[in-house]
């Protein structure tokens, strides 16, 4: 999830974007999980089926993760002064 120093601080529409993507993929992820678990009776095609679409949904939230942390890290969005200056990169032109 997105660390509530972050939510309540952004600076950027990007940053809103990713960040709004992941929660969104990671949400699905976690439907697509509980489906998995909760269907009692399934062929097994229809299990391979459901468990391929949550593995998908599971790449998809750590994409959009690792989306976010990038574009934080490289233009310091939401940092505080004291995290910002830790992690401090010059900014993509």
């Amino acid at each position: 999830m997105v660390p509530l120093e972050l939510e309540s601080n952004p600076c950027c529409d990007i940053r809103r974007k990713l960040a709004e993507q992941f929660s969104v993929h990671a949400r699905l992820y976690s439907e697509a999980v509980v489906t998995l678990t909760r269907l009692k009776s399934l062929t097994q095609a229809e299990y391979a089926k459901l468990r391929e679409a949550a593995e998908k949904a599971q790449e998809r939230a750590e994409l959009a993760s690792v989306q976010f942390e990038e574009h934080v890290e490289r233009h310091r969005c939401g940092l505080t002064d004291d995290r910002a200056s830790s992690t401090a990169q010059p900014l993509d032109p």
